[in-house]
Order: C-alpha cells, then sequence, then structure tokens
C-alpha cells in the first residue's frame, strides 16, 4: 500500500478512536451524574402547565433521578379570524375582487386559521444551577390558512331567449367554495430541542417556574393554493328549464372562457408558488417560547 494511503488510513482509525473515547467519556459522564445525584432520592410525579407560541396545554411529569425528568403531554391551539372582526376597523377594504372575463367580480372575504397540536414526550437534564436541556418528540400538526370565503354569487350577463324569457346564469356562492392558501410543514412527527432558564420540573420546592427556548424541526415547509373548487361551467344555475341547444347558442361563450379562465389562473399560481416555496425551503425550525409552571404531586 503506498506511504500516502496508509498516513490517510490511519489518520481515520486515530479519528475513529477519538470519537468512541469522547462519546465513552460522556456517556461514562451522564452515568456518573446519575448515580452520584440518585443517593437516598426519592423519585417524584407531578403535573406541569404550558403555554407557548404553539399553544397551550399540559404534561405529566416522572422525576426518577435528581437530575432528570420525562415528560409527557399535549398542547395546542385553534384561532380564526373573519371579515367580521376586523371590518369593524378596516371597513369595506377587507373584501377582496377578482375580475372574471365573462359576468361580474368574484368578492371574497377574507379570513384566516391559525391550528396547532402536539402529542408530545420530553425529556429534561439538569445538573446544577438554574439552567436546563430538554429534548423530545413530538407530533406536529401546524396548520395555517388564509381563505376567501364567497361573499356574493358569481352572475353573468343576461341574455333574452326566445319563449324562456330573460336568462341570467349564475354559480351560486353555496356552491363556489372557497380560495385557499394553506401552509403546512412536511414532517407529522418533529424533533425538539431547548434551554430553559429555571427549572424543569419542582426541584426543592413544591411549584417551579421556567422559560424555555426551543425549537422544532418541521421539514421544509410547503405552501399551496388552489380556487373555489366550485368555480366551474357544470355549476352554473341558469334559473329556469333551456334546452342545450339554447345553452350553447346564448351561453356558450361564457361555459368555455370559465374553464379556460380557471386552468390558465390556477398554472399561474401553481408556478408563483412553487417559486415561493424554493425560498422559504431553508427555514425548517419553528421556533417556540415557552413558559411553564411545574406542580409536585407525589
Amino acid at each position: 500500500m503506498p506511504l500516502g494511503n496508509r498516513y490517510i488510513c490511519l489518520e481515520l482509525t486515530l479519528k475513529t478512536k477519538s470519537m468512541r473515547t469522547t462519546r465513552l467519556t460522556l456517556c461514562l459522564l451522564f452515568i456518573g451524574i446519575l448515580f452520584v445525584s440518585a443517593g437516598d432520592f426519592k423519585p417524584q410525579f407531578g403535573l406541569s402547565l404550558k403555554g407557548s407560541t404553539y399553544g397551550l396545554g399540559a404534561d405529566v411529569y416522572f422525576r426518577p433521578f435528581k437530575v432528570l425528568a420525562i415528560k409527557a403531554g399535549y398542547e395546542g391551539v385553534a384561532t380564526q379570524l373573519t371579515a367580521d372582526m376586523v371590518q369593524p376597523v378596516a371597513g369595506d377594504a377587507v373584501s377582496v375582487k377578482i375580475p372574471m372575463p365573462s359576468g361580474s367580480d368574484m368578492i371574497f372575504n377574507p379570513e384566516a386559521r391559525y391550528n396547532t397540536g402536539s402529542l408530545s414526550v420530553q425529556l429534561g437534564f439538569q445538573p446544577i444551577g438554574l439552567f436546563y436541556l430538554t429534548a423530545g418528540v413530538g407530533t406536529f400538526n401546524l396548520d395555517m390558512q388564509v381563505l376567501g370565503v364567497p361573499a356574493t354569487d358569481l352572475s353573468f350577463g343576461s341574455q333574452e331567449v326566445p319563449d324562456v324569457g330573460t336568462v341570467t346564469p349564475i354559480i351560486k356562492k353555496e356552491d363556489l367554495g372557497n380560495f385557499k392558501i394553506q401552509f403546512n410543514p412536511s414532517k407529522k412527527l418533529a424533533p425538539y430541542f431547548g434551554i430553559g432558564l429555571g427549572s424543569f420540573v419542582p426541584r426543592k420546592n413544591r411549584v417551579s417556574f421556567a422559560l424555555e427556548l426551543g425549537a422544532y424541526y418541521m421539514g421544509s415547509p410547503i405552501l399551496s393554493a388552489t380556487l373555489p373548487e366550485g368555480l366551474k361551467s357544470e355549476n352554473i344555475d341558469y334559473g329556469v328549464e333551456i334546452t342545450e341547444s339554447q345553452k350553447q347558442q346564448y351561453f356558450g361563450s361564457i361555459e368555455s372562457e370559465i374553464d379556460g379562465f380557471i386552468n390558465d389562473m390556477q398554472t399561474e399560481i401553481n408556478t408563483k408558488v412553487n417559486d415561493i416555496n424554493t425560498q422559504i425551503e431553508p427555514f425548517k425550525f419553528y421556533p417556540v417560547l415557552k413558559l411553564t409552571i411545574g406542580i409536585k404531586v407525589l
């Protein structure tokens, strides 16, 4: 074997042995801390209330060692902001209009929804002082939506149809559906890491407080946007009975224009959304600022 290759192999071997030695040292140190801290320590059980940028919830905890505790629980929140809440402040400016090639403008009232939820398990390590480290894993059900809720029916130009009268085709707002922009994580099971100031669980006192800064690894976020599902020619309501030949003669252009317009608009939206997803791909962590109140029960 050439001398250069022998040197590389020797260097890799030394690095591997060094990494193993480091891991073994840390493992022995951790076990040693647990052993020393155990002593005549009596395991404890309790409840931990929490409020964070991810929601409100509670954990039950088990503290088998003086420096180590395990928490398991749930946190989440569900909020909704409607146009009726904003309108007293912003007026009619909250409405969004999308012009249609044949017919009236589509008028939407915006709404926003923010829903979270996580079943999680966390391990907290606090050997000394007021600082602790925590790591765990939890479900990550983040769902953020901006909706456009139809405010009016979508009407098209009236036509005089022989033997029928004036016909005004519409798509009822109940049939239109919502315009939706949605933001979701790519991972439904997310690791969590954090550092805290205070006590992970009660130590000397029956009640403890802590401020924690951490983050979920949610993977690359995914943005999607869809037009109202009911915005298609088959949902047009003519109000009266007319024949297929009359539809084609008097309203055929409307049907073809609607379907073509929707396809072109959805294609344009998809292109812009793909560009945004490329830009937000590096943002894979969801920051969490958390306040906890621990209560020792047993």
